[in-house]
């Protein structure tokens, strides 16, 4: 990272240079806050969790995080309406209104969404809300 407020700073890992105060690289997802916000400990993940479960009430009901990155956290759920077992990725809120990483996580999802395969997840749908 670098320098005085106002100026740039610079990712870590990719060397892409960011906004100041930036959490998140856009270019590769890594961290640049040097710890790590999504979910940070138990009480963050459980406050994502409930956060999560309000925003899909009557859908899904989330059951436990499966894991977390720079891009996002994964959730297992079940499905209220098929009666299965689905997986939720969701973007940290503090990187989720970076129109980069919002692109990125969009053309993820339509990347894996072509993948047919037995040992891959078959993706059944993309949104967006704001939480409060």
């Amino acid at each position: 990272m670098t320098g005085a407020a106002g100026s740039m700073m610079e990712c870590l890992k990719c060397h892409t240079p960011l906004p100041n105060g930036s959490k998140f690289c856009y270019a590769c997802g890594a961290d640049v806050t040097g710890g790590g916000t999504l979910g940070a400990g138990a009480s963050g993940t459980e406050a994502l969790m409930q956060r999560l479960q309000r925003l899909v009430e009557g859908k899904y009901k989330i059951e436990r995080m499966l894991g977390k990155g720079g891009m996002g956290a994964v959730f297992l759920a079940h499905d209220l309406t098929l009666e299965r077992e689905v997986a939720i990725k969701v973007l940290p809120p503090d990187i989720s209104m970076d129109e980069h990483i919002v692109k990125r996580f969009q053309q993820e999802a339509k990347t894996s969404a072509k993948l047919d395969h037995t040992r891959s997840a078959m993706r059944t749908s993309v949104g967006s809300c704001i939480a409060t």
